[in-house]
This record gives structure tokens, sequence and C-alpha cells, in this order.
């Protein structure tokens, strides 16, 4: 018997299209995207590829903002020749962006990326809240470690705390490098970044003496909360 081979001949790459946005739409977060796909066997996917064209950050697939990620749509019949996609962006600060799209087939084929402009507006004019859960007022620290932590939520996320330190007999702040000087703000570590609402904590090396911490939450349209303080002591 003769030995038969059967070898996979689709050289042909799927193609891609986004709809929406529209090209240079100006538009408030959240975003939907879509578009479709063909191919002349099977679309298996749709990547996609966000990049905020005024900072240079990537969107990632935990719905922050960073270095380059390729993330996956939806496809509404995967496995078909002919499919749609949807893609969202759940939070997205009031920025230029670049969404690029790209179909790959069942044998692995893909071609270039699609690429479509649009810009998010900033629409939201209510503030986050920032709250401090620890130290609580008056209390007294034991030790040379200076832990704070709270909470900050925004009707659609908190992208950052900001954190400062004030001796109150010098009337002095604390600095990054653990002195005392003009007035600086601190990033606290985020639990959730990107969400609305998340934890936070703060910590430094701070000598005995009396002082007073305050926090601020920022959004992702910028907008600052009221600030919130606490007088402690540390020992």
């Amino acid at each position: 018997l003769a030995e038969v081979q059967i070898y996979d001949t689709d050289a042909l790459a799927p193609s891609a299209t986004v709809l929406a946005p529209i090209q240079d739409e100006v538009l408030p977060a959240p975003i939907a995207a879509n578009g479709t796909a063909t191919d002349d066997t099977a679309v298996t996917a749709v990547k996609i590829q966000v990049r905020n064209r005024d900072t240079g950050d990537w969107l990632r697939s935990d719905g922050t903002w960073g270095s380059w990620q390729e993330l996956d749509a939806t496809l509404a019949s995967p496995g078909s020749p002919n499919t749609t996609w949807t893609f969202d962006i759940a939070t997205a600060p009031a920025a230029r962006y670049k969404l690029s799209a790209r179909a790959i087939d069942s044998t692995g084929n893909s071609h270039t990326w699609v690429d479509r402009k649009f810009e998010v507006s900033s629409n939201d004019v209510t503030p986050p809240a920032a709250a401090i859960g620890s130290p609580t007022h008056d209390e007294v620290l034991v030790g040379a470690t200076f832990g704070a932590n709270g909470t900050a939520t925004d009707n659609v996320a908190v992208e950052s705390v900001l954190v400062s330190v004030r001796d109150r007999n010098s009337g002095l702040w604390l600095q990054a490098n653990g002195t005392f000087g003009t007035w600086v703000e601190h990033q606290a570590t985020l639990g959730s970044p990107g969400t609305p609402s998340t934890t936070w904590n703060f910590s430094a090396l701070l000598p005995a003496g009396s002082y007073r911490v305050y926090s601020t939450a920022v959004d992702t349209s910028g907008l600052r909360s009221a600030t919130v303080n606490v007088r402690f002591l540390a020992n």
C-alpha cells in the first residue's frame, strides 16, 4: 500500500476589522470595542492591544496600565469562518488611545494589526473618598516602623492614594529618604489599583515624637478627594 501524506495547505491569513470605536471618536469610559474577523477556514482568536498614546502605557489583563500585553477579545462564533468580536475597556483615564486588533486562524496564520485611534473624555465630576483605618486618633505606636492603612473609593476607579506625614513639633514633613523637610506626598501601595474600591498601606521609619498622617485619594480622571488626617504618637 502506498503511503498517503496529507499536508495543511492553508496559507491564507484571516482579516479583522474594528467597528467601534470609530476613528478619532471622543467618548467616555467604559469603552465597548467591537469588530469582525473572517477567514477561509476558521477564526480561532482575535488579539487586542490598547496603548495610552499620552503616557505610553498599555492596558493589561488585570485592568491596570503598564508594560505591553496582548489581550483576547471575546468571539461570538469561535472556530467559524466569520465572527464578530467584542472587547471591553472598563477603566481608562482621560487621554488619547490606540486600539489594535489582529485575527488568528486555526493553522496559526495571522495578519498585521488593524489600528483605531480614539480619545477618552473626562465626564467624571465625582471625586473619590479616602479613609484612614490605622493609626487611630491619638494612638500610641510602639517601634520604629510606622504603618498606616485605610481605604479609598470612587465612582469609576481609584488611581492612587497619596500620604504625607508631618512632625507636629517641628512642622516639617517626612521625606522619601527618611529625613524631614518641605511638604511632600508619598505613593501608598494599593490593594486593587484601578478599581472603584481599594485598600491602601504605607510604612516608614519614624523617630519617637508626635505626628499627623494625611491621606488623599486620586481617581483616574485626576480628581482628588478631601484630605483626611489622624494625629498619633510614635514611641
